[in-house]
């Protein structure tokens, strides 16, 4: 398992200090939703609206980390879920 997908504390730091670093240029798409990349990070915020979708109760104070998933292709643990894509 790549370090940018390991849930473990360690990983978690991983992803704290690298979401310091810029989004690749070549990310495109938007969130759709689905939850899964809160889900697998066990992220306690987590809920879900009654059409299914996944809402952020801090989402306007969310973590950096949040807010810049994926910021490369190796961070995409969910896809092809995911409505973010790399070139």
């Amino acid at each position: 398992m790549a370090i940018e997908n390991d849930i473990s504390s360690f990983g978690k730091t991983y992803r704290f200090f690298a979401a310091f670093f810029p989004i690749d240029n070549k990310r495109k798409g938007k969130c759709k939703r689905c939850g899964k990349c809160c889900q697998k990070a066990n992220c306690k915020f987590l809920e879900f609206d009654d059409r299914g979708k996944a809402c952020c109760p801090i989402h306007k104070y969310r973590p950096l980390q949040c807010r810049k998933y994926p910021r490369s292709k190796k961070e995409l643990f969910t896809h092809p879920v995911c409505g973010y894509k790399f070139r």
